[in-house]
């Protein structure tokens, strides 16, 4: 009896030497790591191959540490926009999405801003054109343009149109000979001083993620061009909302709108048209 006891304490002796020799080498490992492995974003990947610091907490990051944001604005343009697949699982897409797609984040919703140029909108844009302008049913205006060369993506014919400039007036009825500008022209500041501005991008969002009326579409659109007074109606909020948070630097692609600028000059109102080749 005596040696069976002994010989279970002496099992139970190594039972907890061994435990605690697991649990001492753990530690012991893990301090290791923490050593060798500096990760001051805490997205698990360490400093020396995070190639994306300050990555954003509680995002999903890739093996290089970069979350859906850095990774898209690796890609710039053209050819690139192939090898934008930040989840891996859309090999057989052209264009994959996850760079242009909003991302539902747990720090709110954002949308990277690269959007490859091989996916954008280019328009071929006459200098001039002569325009008559109507009241609209599904815009503010309904704006006849004439007088344009074969070979522009903004020809001859009947466009949806918008108020930008509250200060002036155009006349229903009259026709005006304008000149026309891409509201992404880089010159934009020196071709037509007040047709300048910084919301331009936020205005062709709304154009191609409209809600609600007509009234509601020209009341967002002139908060961010002709004054920023902020809307009552609920569609026009939501509308104005979506923008600021998704707007930035967007950038119309295949299958969306753009807005062309129509100057009839200074002393008459800016006006801005829809145009999808």
């Amino acid at each position: 009896m005596w040696i069976i006891k002994m010989r279970y304490k002496f099992s139970l002796l190594i039972g907890f030497t061994i435990i605690f020799l697991i649990v001492a080498i753990t530690i012991v490992s893990s301090i290791q790591f923490r050593e060798q492995c500096q990760d001051d974003d805490d997205d698990g990947v360490c400093n020396t191959k995070d190639i994306c610091p300050n990555s954003k907490k509680a995002e999903k990051i890739d093996a290089d540490g970069c979350d859906p944001f850095q990774f898209c604005k690796q890609f710039s343009c053209g050819d690139s926009c192939s090898s934008a697949d930040f989840l891996g699982n859309e090999n057989n897409t052209k264009y994959p999405s996850d760079c242009t797609i909003v991302i539902i984040s747990k720090e709110g919703s954002y949308k990277p801003k690269c959007v490859p140029t091989g996916c954008e909108k280019s328009l071929k844009i006459p200098e001039s054109a002569n325009i008559k302008v109507k009241a609209g049913s599904g815009s503010y205006f309904e704006a006849t343009l004439s007088n344009i060369s074969l070979g522009y993506d903004t020809g001859n014919g009947k466009y949806l149109g918008w108020c930008v400039d509250e200060n002036h007036r155009i006349d229903t009825g009259i026709i005006y000979h304008a000149k026309l500008y891409s509201s992404y022209d880089p010159d934009l500041a020196i071709k037509c001083p007040y047709c300048a501005s910084d919301n331009w991008d936020m205005v062709n969002y709304i154009l191609n993620y409209k809600r609600g009326s007509a009234e509601d579409v020209q009341t967002a659109i002139w908060y961010f061009i002709d004054g920023e007074v902020y809307p009552t109606d609920p569609d026009a909020i939501a509308m104005v909302e979506d923008a600021l948070a998704y707007g930035e630097g967007f950038i119309p692609r295949e299958g969306q709108v753009m807005a062309v600028i129509v100057d009839n000059g200074s002393r008459i109102q800016l006006v801005i048209i829809e145009v999808d080749p």
